[in-house]
């Protein structure tokens, strides 16, 4: 959060799961932004994210502890839409 110029790489096995929770908690913390604003973020650079249930309720725990409410947290989250509105 200190030096918001500096580069760092974070990476994992596939980074799909692990290294984007790692960016998402990061943006949370030091950005403000909530979960959904945070995991739309990474989604939109790295198209192949996909969080798996349990990091996704993590970080979803995460925000609650943060903010101390989960009010952007849709009430339900499966597998493929991690707690974002489905398009009709």
């Amino acid at each position: 959060c200190e030096n918001e110029k500096a580069r760092v790489l974070v990476h994992c096995m596939t980074g799909k799961s692990r290294s984007p929770a790692v960016v998402i908690a990061y943006l949370m913390k030091c950005k403000g932004w909530r979960f959904a604003q945070s995991y739309q973020w990474v989604k939109e650079r790295r198209p192949s994210v996909e969080l798996t249930q349990a990091v996704s309720e993590q970080l979803q725990a995460y925000e609650q502890m943060i903010f101390g409410s989960n009010e952007a947290i849709q009430p339900t989250t499966d597998s493929f839409s991690f707690g974002f509105a489905k398009s009709d």
